[in-house]
């Protein structure tokens, strides 16, 4: 199974991780933070849904701490890190990393995979802010 992940390639850590960045590296991460938090949508009631929910709101129940979060598809990823944000995190130094991993090895909700990093091989990198650039390189 494919897996995508954006991740520092120094530390092999999520823009999630409160792991401590220089500037100006910190200021893109805290800009894609903002974008993020400020990002939601209406579910058919019209009530407001937060687009990014933590793996326990989508039953991801094997997650903890040890665990790394991802997507199963570039659309997932997408649908997560829109285009503004993909571009704060490549500026904060992150990677959009692609990892191959056995289907047991991972737990897939409906907007993201939960997965213990020993367990995929990392088999690649795509370019983290065109979304047309991840397309083409995905096939």
């Amino acid at each position: 199974m494919t897996l995508y992940r954006f991740e520092h390639p120094d530390t092999e850590r999520g823009p999630y991780s409160t792991t401590l960045y220089e500037s100006p590296e910190r200021d893109a991460l805290d800009e894609a933070h903002r974008l993020l938090s400020a990002v939601r949508t209406d579910d058919v009631a019209g009530s407001p849904v937060d687009p990014h929910p933590t793996p326990y709101q989508e039953d991801l129940y094997t997650f903890s701490y040890s665990h790394n979060c991802g997507f199963s598809s570039l659309e997932q990823l997408a649908a997560w890190f829109a285009e503004d944000v993909r571009e704060c995190l490549a500026r904060a130094g992150f990677e959009l990393a692609v990892f191959e991993a056995p289907v047991d090895a991972v737990e897939v909700g409906v907007r993201q995979v939960v997965f213990l990093h020993d367990e995929v091989s990392r088999i690649g990198s795509l370019n983290p802010v065109s979304l047309a650039n991840m397309e083409s390189a995905a096939n």
